[in-house]
């Protein structure tokens, strides 16, 4: 990582002030800077915005500017991420958005002074991953309920219960962002600070699981359909149906842990949420209808266990079973 300085100045890390960190530094003669060059060995032991508030500490103390910085090659976005959480705190700031989160620590520690800085093109992620949406979270509200209700066995009671409580995730959201800010509930900000970001990042988890639902039973279907001729056949079979089935139990299964975990934040939400929002949390689908979302997931686990014994998931079933009737939602009054 480089830094520049209007001018030089002496080793600004001395020994043993930052930990995994290696440093040099010269004077850029043609540009009258200096350039601070660092190479992280362990962001971790000291995290990027460490060494960018170290060398503007020293720089300030001998009354120096600090240009910009730059990255060498790619970068994890952990890395970046803690860099957004030291800001966030330093400066009072409530951030959910990823993307804003990297605009804060591109502006703060100058990555884009001295040349544009592209998150899809240097962090190592972006680089990587394949954020496409599927097919049914693509579709508009209209051709998705008509899908649902077309001659096709997908996408079915799966691919709804995830989206149900995607929105009703997304609704206690909207409550928690309705009372955050606001001059009537401002005591409440701490709360809000804590209850707003499980639901909001359990709401953006849960979309993949429209489309995963869907695909696992795909994902069993084929296996259904592949040869028995022979021995060989039959056990490659008996194979990818087995595959087939943890992935049909394992995708409800999730919808319905991760339905279950937004309990506390919804309970605590009817009881201290803006009062204006009563109606929202009433119609809320994960908080009126969470058991039934929960006992939607047994089911479709339970009916592929009925086809082909998983017993290690039994217990897991089970015990969501338990929590989704272990809670009573209540309204503000």
């Amino acid at each position: 990582m480089y830094f520049y300085i209007n001018k030089i100045f002496p080793t600004i890390l001395q020994k043993g002030r930052c930990k995994s960190v290696q440093a040099i530094g010269w004077y850029l003669e043609e540009a009258n800077m200096a350039q601070f060059s660092t190479n992280i060995s362990d962001y971790n032991v000291t995290p990027i915005h460490k060494v960018y508030e170290e060398v503007c500490k020293d720089a300030e103390e001998l009354n120096l500017a600090i240009c910009g910085s730059q990255i060498v090659g790619l970068v994890p976005l952990e890395a970046l991420m803690q860099a957004a959480d030291y800001y966030m705190e330093k400066e009072n700031l409530f951030i959910l958005e990823e993307d804003q989160k990297l605009r804060l620590v591109i502006n703060r520690i100058g990555l884009n002074s001295l040349g544009a800085f592209s998150p899809k093109e240097r962090i190592i992620e972006y680089m990587i991953s394949d954020d496409n949406d599927g097919p049914l979270v693509s579709m508009d509200v209209k051709d998705f309920v008509l899908t649902i209700g077309s001659r096709s066995p997908t996408p079915g009671g799966g691919s709804v219960a995830a989206l149900l409580a995607s929105l009703g995730s997304a609704l206690g959201a909207m409550v928690g962002f309705l009372t955050y800010g606001n001059k009537k509930f401002y005591e409440l900000d701490s709360r809000m600070r804590k209850i707003i970001p499980p639901l909001y990042k359990t709401m953006k988890d849960l979309i993949q699981f429209v489309d995963a639902d869907a695909a696992a039973f795909s994902e069993y279907m084929l296996a259904l359909k592949l040869p028995q001729d022979t021995e060989e056949d039959k056990t490659l079979r008996a194979v990818a149906m087995q595959e087939g089935l943890h992935t049909a139990i394992r995708v409800p299964l999730t919808v319905s842990r991760l339905a279950n975990s937004m309990w506390p934040y919804l309970k605590e939400l009817a009881e201290i949420g803006n009062i204006n929002c009563k109606s929202d949390l009433q119609v809320n689908s994960m908080g009126s209808h969470l058991k039934e979302l929960a006992e939607i997931g047994n089911i479709n686990c339970k009916s592929d266990l009925q086809v082909n014994s998983m017993g290690p998931y039994l217990k897991e079933i089970a015990e969501i079973g338990i929590l989704a009737s272990s809670f009573s939602f209540c309204t503000p009054s």
